[in-house]
């Protein structure tokens, strides 16, 4: 493998001599400690109770970075591919492919205002890169049209054809996406289209330079798609496929407005998004309607090295009837990006709402992998870049921030607990409650953008959302104190 991705480089290198071309190798090295991520002490009374609080883990691993760009008058081609490396333990890779291509695309000039653009690459709604998107931030393979109506009007048109393209974890899926789900041999894709037009306004003063309006609109459909984890799909309705060989026509429309503002001393986001949809369910069980809201705000305030922010989320709950039925899952996302610091984001993977993955719709109010309707407020202080030393040719830069985030559940009940004679619906009592707090802190030395070496730590202290009432022994519960802290190096060559 690693001799055809070399001779495709060399390839690449061959034909683009004359042309604007860049060949870059990054190298990075994490490791993190991490305890408690359960929220329970180990209990060493038997080897039942070690089992059941024992899940301490210490993870160092690499990745190494290969990116070209390759371009002239009418093209642009953009490659990068990594490879994981798992100190200890490489065997853990195999859940990767071997090498991960990240991005491979190409940018066509058709005439001078109209780009077409194909291959895989990130896909954000917003512009700027700083503001954190929570309708829809991917890796996605798509065919794109890109279209400048003078120099502030810009239209996006695009067909994410797979939807099953996280690199964490989708890619083992993807290759076997039809072998994996039985009784099918077909309808079993996730597409997603749809587009936004950005209007972009600048300005010749210090205090707004920039003002950009974004509204958007995205439509999904679910093919016959399978997860053994969330018990969802496409395939319910036909009860995995024995019934039919067709997929449940679940869907979801996305549509709202990203505007963003950026000055000297601010910067300011904010994000609207509304969703609905279907979630169609097996013969025995009531259809789900996807109905709800999306807000986000962002506001960074700047210093020359000194700056603070404050993010805000809400995501709209769904609602579960006085039988245990869910009923409306709230806000749907296209996948948006995750929330929270080092452990809801990092370790336990967290959405702020649900959100569409390459098993269909997920919504997962309770696992440890929660995709559900939150809450959220992150408050932020920090020095970037204050200079440590300044040789001739390099200069010694520090970062520093600390960060508060707040959670909490946003899904509704209809049960009537005071009647109820049954501990089956009790983690319902969940809903509603306050999850905990994480403060995270991190520093780091940067030496010209090409080095950097950073530590950082994160705790989370856990609230009523967590306290009791559970639902499986993988999902944390328990009131003590979970932490993880490591390191990061970054090396760009």
């Amino acid at each position: 493998m690693f001799k055809k991705i070399f001779l495709l480089f060399i390839l690449l290198v061959g034909y683009s001599y004359g042309f604007e071309q860049r060949f870059n190798v990054d190298f990075d090295i994490h490791s993190f400690v991490c305890n408690n991520a359960d929220l329970r002490n180990i209990d060493e009374t038997s080897y039942k109770t070690v089992q059941y609080t024992d899940d301490f883990f210490y993870l160092m691993y690499a990745n190494l970075y290969l990116k070209y760009l390759f371009k002239n008058e009418f093209l642009s081609l953009y490659t990068k591919i990594s490879r994981p490396f798992f100190f200890g333990n490489d065997e853990a890779a195999k859940s990767y492919q071997s090498f991960i291509i990240e991005n491979l695309y190409a940018d066509i000039t058709i005439i001078n205002n109209l780009k077409l653009k194909a291959g895989r690459y990130k896909f954000k709604t917003f512009e700027d890169e700083s503001i954190p998107d929570y309708v829809y931030s991917d890796t996605i393979d798509s065919i794109s049209i890109n279209y400048s109506i003078f120099d502030f009007i810009k239209i996006t048109a695009l067909v994410d054809f797979f939807a099953l393209n996280s690199p964490d974890y989708a890619y083992d899926v993807k290759i076997n996406r039809e072998n994996s789900i039985q009784y099918f041999n077909g309808d079993v894709n996730i597409i997603k289209s749809g587009g936004l037009i950005n209007f972009g306004t600048r300005f010749d003063s210090e205090w707004i330079r920039l003002l950009s309006i974004s509204p958007y609109f995205f439509y999904a459909s679910i093919g016959a798609v399978n997860s053994e984890q969330n018990k969802t799909g496409g395939n319910e309705k036909t009860l995995k496929g024995t019934l039919g060989n067709f997929s449940d026509g679940d869907y979801l429309m996305v549509g709202g407005l990203n505007s963003y503002i950026n000055s000297q001393y601010y910067k300011l986001g904010l994000q609207i998004a509304y969703s609905y949809g279907k979630d169609i369910k097996d013969p025995y069980t009531p259809d789900v309607t996807i109905s709800g809201i999306l807000l986000s705000g962002l506001l960074r305030l700047m210093w020359d090295i000194f700056y603070c922010e404050i993010v805000s989320i809400y995501s709209e709950g769904g609602k579960v009837d006085k039988n245990g039925n869910w009923q409306n899952y709230g806000f749907i996302s296209m996948k948006g990006e995750r929330v929270g610091g080092y452990i809801f984001k990092d370790i336990y993977g967290i959405y702020p709402s649900g959100i569409i993955d390459y098993d269909g719709i997920n919504f997962l109010p309770f696992e440890r992998s929660r995709r559900a309707a939150t809450i959220s407020l992150k408050t932020e202080v920090g020095i970037t870049n204050l200079k440590l030393l300044n040789f001739e040719t390099n200069t010694l830069f520090l970062n520093l921030y600390v960060d508060s985030w707040f959670h909490w559940d946003n899904n509704l009940s209809e049960i009537d607990f005071s009647n109820l004679n049954t501990t089956t619906l009790e983690h319902f009592k969940r809903l509603q409650k306050f999850m905990g707090i994480e403060n995270d802190i991190k520093i780091s030395i940067e030496l010209n953008q090409q080095f950097e070496l950073g530590i950082f730590g994160g705790i989370f202290w856990s609230y009523d959302f967590f306290w009791k009432y559970p639902t499986t022994s993988d999902v944390p519960l328990g009131t003590d104190l979970s932490w993880t802290c490591g390191s990061e190096l970054k090396i760009k060559i």
